[in-house]
């Protein structure tokens, strides 16, 4: 990760950089806060100091058109609603294999209905299916995965990421767990960073074989829903735990 910390400092220095996708998202995740602000003096000495509390989610799913977009856009939803520093993106792992770089989100994702609490999950205006690459994992602080297949292939790319890398319903039970201080006293003690308190807890909340949640492509739109559910679920349980926790940033 000083690598990365390295290269991002020089991303913020203005020196030349490959423009790819992974890049092009963290430039603008360290020059502008979760919500397209510019960032202040301030918080670009707080980013320097190591400090800087924002969190890089990660959502990976197949071919980042139904879920994945879908986790990604609730996510910065919410990250807006809460005040909180923090930005999502998506990626598939099969994007190339399928030949569906570009494409935009599924149409049947429930986007633009009222959730729970007359939360409205804007589609995004503008989504181009992504393939999963190293960069992306490397970038990320926090990997959300749909399947034990997306587990894999991220950790293939980077093993380290496994450190960071969650199914989407085991990150849902930990967040919860985490929030109601339901911390076993055989478990180390908690940090208050929400991220390595995850990490932490994994060992008594670890990965289950019903934790996948169904690809809904070609399954109707109530197939959809169901998944949308799942994300919504998760998403209002992690926003919980941040908002109780301080953050700080993995160093995995």
């Amino acid at each position: 990760m000083r690598f990365w910390r390295h290269r991002e400092k020089r991303l913020l220095n203005g020196e030349a950089e490959s423009a790819s996708p992974a890049l092009q998202w963290r430039r603008s995740t360290l020059t502008s806060d979760a919500h397209g602000s510019p960032r202040t003096d301030v918080s670009l000495a707080v980013w320097h100091s190591g400090l800087m509390p924002r969190i890089n989610a990660l959502f990976v799913c197949t071919a980042n058109i139904c879920r994945s977009p879908y986790a990604e856009a609730a996510f910065n939803h919410a990250a807006r609603m809460h005040q909180i520093d923090a930005v999502a993106a998506g990626a598939g792992v099969r994007v190339d294999l399928l030949d569906v770089a570009g494409q935009p989100t599924c149409p049947e994702m429930p986007y633009d209905q009222p959730r729970p609490a007359d939360i409205v999950i804007p589609r995004p205006a503008q989504h181009s299916a992504t393939q999963l690459d190293a960069d992306l994992v490397r970038s990320a602080d926090l990997i959300v995965v749909f399947e034990p297949s997306h587990r894999s292939h991220v950790v293939q790319l980077h093993p380290r990421a496994q450190l960071r890398t969650y199914s989407l319903r085991q990150l849902e039970r930990l967040a919860s767990a985490i929030s109601a201080d339901e911390w076993p006293d055989s478990a180390p003690a908690p940090t208050g960073d929400v991220l390595r308190d995850l990490n932490l807890a994994r060992s008594w909340a670890p990965y289950r074989d019903d934790d996948s949640v169904p690809d809904p492509h070609g399954h109707g739109v109530e197939a959809h829903k169901i998944a949308a559910n799942v994300v919504d679920d998760c998403i209002a349980a992690l926003m919980t735990a941040i908002k109780a926790r301080h953050v700080m940033g993995s160093d995995a």
